[in-house]
């Protein structure tokens, strides 16, 4: 996108962000806390309007003898997150205005072929759906770091899953959309402001990521450093033959981006719960003390939900893209 559409898209993302915040806000609101003029706000409002993401009426009262506009968000942002990033998966229904409406895990055996995790997951989450009351989403986000192709994931060595047929099990026909670990987590960085840090997630992968903010809002790109080396082996070979990444590689990994973005803060996000002998946490703790960069790093304390929620606002961005 142009400068000017990407000056509308964070525009846009600011006031929705408001009227999410609030469930509804007035357009006047809507202006004192995204500090846009109401000229903005009124323009941005009627093209948010004309594509259906919000609807506005009028208050029953106001102060000042005119009833105000006031916005809300439509049923077409009513959303699901699905999280396969680790062994743990997740799902996660939104409401329009973008609070969770219910949230489940599950986990499969670790001795499960990667289809068999899918569809595992697939019929308990269709059976857990079934004993709430939820507003039906209007489209489906995946969260993986897999490979994603006409419906079909992969993982490195080459094992399929139908993702598109598991989904239909849970949601059926609604679009697809898939999106990056570690995108998710850059986008969550930059929604609650802290475009200032790197997002390195820490799973069955290692991967970063970068707000792009002002130049390109919610425009992230994933690095999986796999060219990095470990006792002269390549990451990608060691976490193959280890199949999960060990101490040494999250030392590399993190000691990595420090070097590469010296003045960037690093947001860590670790999501295993386990890894051999040592868990997520405790490799993320030995390898910040051993780079030495503790004053620079902060570990999330709800990594699936943040990067679920940041699957949401990738999803608000590209729905407000076709329209601005």
């Amino acid at each position: 996108m142009d400068v000017q559409k990407n000056q509308r898209l964070a525009n846009c993302m600011a006031m929705m962000q408001v009227i999410e915040a609030n469930g509804s806000a007035s357009r006047k609101d809507i202006a004192d806390k995204t500090g846009l003029s109401l000229m903005t706000v009124g323009k941005m409002c009627s093209i948010l309007e004309e594509g259906g993401i919000i609807e506005e009426a009028k208050a029953e009262k106001s102060e000042c003898g005119r009833r105000a506009s006031i916005c809300s968000a439509t049923s077409a942002l009513a959303a699901c997150v699905i999280n396969l990033a680790d062994n743990v998966y997740t799902l996660t229904v939104y409401t329009p205005s973008g609070r969770p409406a219910a949230s489940f895990i599950h986990t499969s055996p670790a001795d499960s072929s990667l289809d068999d995790k899918l569809f595992l997951f697939a019929d308990r989450m269709a059976d857990m759906l079934e004993r709430i009351s939820y507003i039906p989403p209007e489209r489906v986000c995946v969260v993986t770091d897999l490979n994603y192709s006409n419906g079909i994931i992969s993982d490195s060595l080459g094992t399929r899953a139908d993702l598109r047929r598991a989904v239909d099990k849970i949601f059926k026909g609604k679009p697809l959309h898939v999106y990056s670990v570690a995108g998710c987590a850059a986008a969550y960085l930059e929604k609650t402001g802290r475009d200032e840090s790197v997002a390195a997630v820490i799973g069955k992968e290692l991967s970063f990521s970068l707000p792009a903010s002002g130049n390109a809002p919610f425009e992230c790109i994933s690095v999986f450093p796999r060219s990095l080396r470990v006792d002269g082996v390549s990451l990608d070979e060691r976490l193959k033959m280890a199949g999960t990444p060990d101490k040494e590689c999250v030392f590399a990994f993190l000691a990595a981006i420090s070097a590469f973005y010296p003045n960037r803060k690093i947001a860590i996000f670790p999501l295993a719960e386990s890894n051999g002998a040592m868990t997520c946490g405790e490799m993320c703790r030995f390898a910040v003390r051993g780079a030495n960069i503790g004053e620079r790093c902060t570990s999330r304390t709800d990594p699936l939900g943040d990067i679920s929620e940041g699957a949401r606002v990738l999803l608000l961005a590209d729905i407000i893209k076709k329209h601005i």
